[in-house]
C-alpha cells in the first residue's frame, strides 16, 4: 500500500513539473510575441537629424515647424515664433517612443483613438523638408491614438501601416491650445521672443522713446557692497534712470516689474506682414529698446493701429508685426514719471508676481 502511494506521488510530481514546464514556455512565447521595441528602429535613425516637425488633423488642418534666422517657428502660419524647447521634447519623445504591438489589423481602431475626429498625426523630417511634400525627407509618421488608461503612454501606429502598438509616447500635455483653439499649438505669445537672448539677466537697459517726449533709459548697474551689507542682504545691483546724460536713482521695484514685463508680455493677434507699409512704422508712436549683457538688442516700435482696430508692435528681432490690447500701450510705453516716486500706482506688479492673469500676461 505504501510503495503505491509512493509511485502516485512520484507521478503526481512528475506531472506537475511537466504543467509547469509548459507553463513557463507558453509564457516565454508570449514575452516573445510581446517583446518591447523601439518605435523607431535604429537602423532607420542612424545618421539622420530631426530639424522640421509636421502636425497634421483628421480634419485636414496642418501645421509645420522649422528654423527660420536661427528661430523655430510655425512656418505656414504667418511665420509665427514656436517653442522651441517643446519641439524638441516631442522630438526627442518620438525618437526614443517604445512598446508592443497589439494588433496588426483591428476591426474597430476607432477603439484604439484612430480614424476618429480628434486624432493627430506627428512627422519629424530631416533638413531636405517640402512644405507641399509630406513625405519629403521623412523621418517616421506617427498617428495618435488615445491614451492608455493605465500608465502613462498612448495606442500608436506608423502613418499608413493598421498595426496598433501599446507605447510610452504621451506628447498631450505639450500639444495643448489651451485658450487659442484657432492658432497652431506650439506658438510663443511672447511680445519678446524666449529665445532672446537666452540668458539671465536678460535686459540691463532700456531705452523708451515716445513721440514729442524726450527719451530716457533705465540701466541696471552692478553695486558695490562692503561686508555688512553682502551679510545684510542687500542687493548687488540696482536700477538707475538716466535723462539727458544725467544718472539718478528712480523707485527699482517699479523698474524691476517693468522689465520682468517686457519679457513676459504676449501679443493678442498677428498682422499680415504685407500690411507693413500702411501701419506707421516709418514713424513710430514710441519704441523701445531692449539691450542685453551680450548679443543684439531688441526693439519694439509702436505703429498704428492692425486690422482689428487694436495697436501694433514691430519686434526687430522676430519680424513680426503684433497687435496689442489698449491697456497694454502704456506698460509698454511708459513716460519717465511712471519710475519716479511720485508715481501713484505700479501697473507691472500682478502681471509679474501672478503671470497668469489679464491680457498681456504669459
Amino acid at each position: 500500500m505504501m510503495r503505491a502511494v509512493l509511485v502516485l506521488a512520484l507521478v503526481a510530481a512528475g506531472l506537475l513539473a511537466w504543467d509547469r514546464a509548459l507553463v513557463q514556455r507558453e509564457e516565454a512565447g508570449r514575452a516573445a510575441g510581446l517583446r518591447i521595441a523601439p518605435l523607431l528602429p535604429a537602423s532607420e535613425r542612424e545618421g539622420r537629424s530631426v530639424a522640421a516637425l509636421r502636425i497634421e488633423t483628421a480634419s485636414g488642418e496642418s501645421w509645420i515647424y522649422g528654423q527660420s534666422n536661427g528661430m523655430w517657428r510655425c512656418l505656414n502660419w504667418k511665420g509665427a515664433i514656436a517653442n522651441g524647447v517643446d519641439i524638441a521634447e516631442i522630438a526627442a519623445r518620438v525618437v526614443n517612443a517604445r512598446g508592443m504591438p497589439l494588433s496588426d489589423d483591428p476591426a474597430r481602431p476607432q477603439d484604439y483613438g484612430f480614424d476618429v475626429p480628434g486624432m493627430l498625426t506627428l512627422s519629424l523630417h530631416g533638413p531636405k523638408l517640402d512644405l507641399l511634400d509630406a513625405t519629403k525627407d521623412r523621418l517616421i509618421a506617427l498617428d495618435l491614438g488615445r491614451p492608455l488608461s493605465s500608465q502613462a503612454g498612448s495606442f500608436v501606429r506608423r502613418h499608413g501601416s493598421t498595426e496598433v502598438w501599446s507605447t510610452d509616447l504621451d506628447v498631450s500635455g505639450l500639444l495643448g491650445r489651451n485658450d487659442h483653439p484657432r492658432e497652431p499649438p506650439l506658438l510663443e505669445r511672447t511680445l519678446v521672443p524666449m529665445s532672446w537672448p537666452g540668458q539671465s539677466p536678460r535686459i540691463r537697459r532700456l531705452r523708451i522713446e515716445r513721440e514729442g517726449e524726450p527719451p530716457f533709459d533705465l540701466i541696471l548697474k552692478e553695486r558695490r557692497l562692503n561686508s555688512d551689507e553682502a551679510l545684510a542682504g542687500v542687493a548687488p545691483f540696482e536700477w538707475l534712470m538716466r535723462v539727458d546724460g544725467r544718472e539718478s536713482p528712480c523707485v527699482e521695484i517699479l523698474a524691476i516689474h517693468y522689465s520682468a514685463y517686457m519679457v513676459l508680455a504676449e501679443w493678442g493677434a498677428i498682422v499680415d506682414p504685407a500690411l507693413y507699409p500702411r501701419l506707421g512704422f516709418d514713424k513710430p508712436r514710441a519704441q523701445v529698446l531692449l539691450v542685453p549683457p551680450e548679443g543684439d538688442p531688441l526693439n519694439l516700435l509702436l505703429g498704428g493701429r492692425g486690422p482689428s482696430g487694436r495697436s501694433v508692435v514691430l519686434d526687430s528681432v522676430s519680424g513680426l508685426i503684433m497687435e496689442i490690447e489698449p491697456v497694454q500701450e502704456a506698460m509698454l510705453f511708459p513716460k519717465a514719471e511712471a519710475f519716479s516716486g511720485a508715481a501713484l500706482e505700479n501697473p507691472w506688479q500682478a502681471i509679474v508676481e501672478h503671470p497668469s492673469r489679464g491680457k498681456g500676461s504669459r
